[in-house]
């Protein structure tokens, strides 16, 4: 796993949010999963059910993608024997499979054909992901509407490590992220709220 070329504290839209991007220089022909590119952060207290979010902003450079693009949000489980490849996963994909390039948000579900795509229509501005984790159950949702559920979802007992990846395929590209939070349910009086300040985010190195 890589370093991404920038993974850095940014000022945008009047906030201090977190901007991660990728460089050309830095893919590896044939290398498919090394070119994962991002950092990881350890999450604490977070164990059982668990509720995360995120928000991206989608940017015209991000919606109008020359090149192929995939950034999100990873969490990995607690878990002794995991499942890398089903780890919850949910981001934007500006992907040329052939057919022509198009902006999705997606879910990934292994077990069920890979991406699992929100159906709604998208446009510049800050989105909100969402991944709700019940027993083996993995809930998706944008912006608060859910949209796929993974009935063998890999989070098994809570969250573990954050992940905010970019693919890198040859293509310079970078991604706005803020307000990540991964919390415990379904207690109020008992929740972990882990609010990341992303800003942290940037003296944590992925392994």
């Amino acid at each position: 796993r890589k370093e991404p070329a920038t993974f850095e504290t940014r000022s945008f839209l009047g906030g201090n949010v977190l901007y991660t991007a990728v460089a050309p220089a830095d893919f590896v022909a044939g290398d498919g999963f090394g070119n994962y590119q991002g950092r990881q952060i350890a999450v604490p207290g977070v164990a059982g059910d668990f509720e995360a979010s995120i928000r991206l902003y989608l940017s015209a450079d991000l919606l109008s993608a020359t090149g192929n693009v995939d950034t999100g949000l990873w969490l990995r489980d607690r878990a002794v024997t995991e499942a890398t490849a089903d780890y919850p996963t949910m981001g934007f994909e500006a992907w040329d499979y052939g057919s022509g390039r198009t902006g999705r948000i997606y879910a990934w579900d292994p077990e069920n054909g890979g991406y699992q795509y929100a159906p709604a229509s998208l446009a510049e501005g800050w989105v909100t992901l969402g991944i709700r984790g019940v027993g083996s159950t993995t809930t998706y949702s944008l912006d608060g509407v859910d949209f796929y559920t993974d009935l063998t979802g890999s989070a098994t007992g809570g969250v573990r490590t954050a992940f905010i990846n970019s693919y890198n395929d040859g293509y310079a590209y970078g991604a706005h992220y803020d307000d990540l939070r991964i919390a415990a349910v379904p207690e109020p009086a008992s929740m972990a709220v882990i609010g990341l300040g992303l800003a942290a985010l940037r003296k944590r190195r992925r392994s």
